[in-house]
């Protein structure tokens, strides 16, 4: 069990933990892994995620440019449906190859990966999106 130190008494300490709730987890749709980026929705749901998440410093230029590209899709259907095919090509091509752990980084021996910036992301997004995906 874990627990501040300021809560040490010098005996051991535990917890029932047979009252802890219980979630049921969420569909994996038989594929074993959640798909919480449905990239047929991705650009109906992306203006509000980006409302809801504000630029981070030095992003505000990412944000208008991309924030540009969904008002186009707003007003041009043609535009949109090409958006959204391209979304699931990605899926396909670049993001499902990255749940495999060694596509995430450089090797590091023993079949281990690291991401070559410490987890310092900034704005390296395709890293960042690897770690997320192979550690999940």
């Amino acid at each position: 069990m874990v627990y501040p130190l300021s809560e040490f008494t010098g005996k051991m300490k535990t917890r029932d933990w047979k009252g802890t709730p219980s979630f049921p987890p969420p569909s994996a749709a038989g594929t074993g892994e959640v798909k919480w980026v449905v990239p047929e929705k991705y650009f109906d749901e992306l203006p509000l995620v980006m409302k809801m998440v504000p630029p981070l410093p030095g992003e505000e230029a990412l944000y208008g440019m991309i924030q540009s590209v969904l008002d186009a899709a707003a007003k041009d259907s043609q535009i949109k449906s090409t958006l959204v095919e391209t979304a699931v090509a990605a899926e396909k091509d670049v993001i499902a190859p990255l749940f495999d752990f060694h596509h995430n980084g450089r090797p590091v021996g023993n079949g281990w990966t690291s991401p070559p910036n410490g987890a310092h992301w900034g704005t390296d997004y395709l890293s960042r999106t690897a770690t997320a995906k192979s550690n999940m």
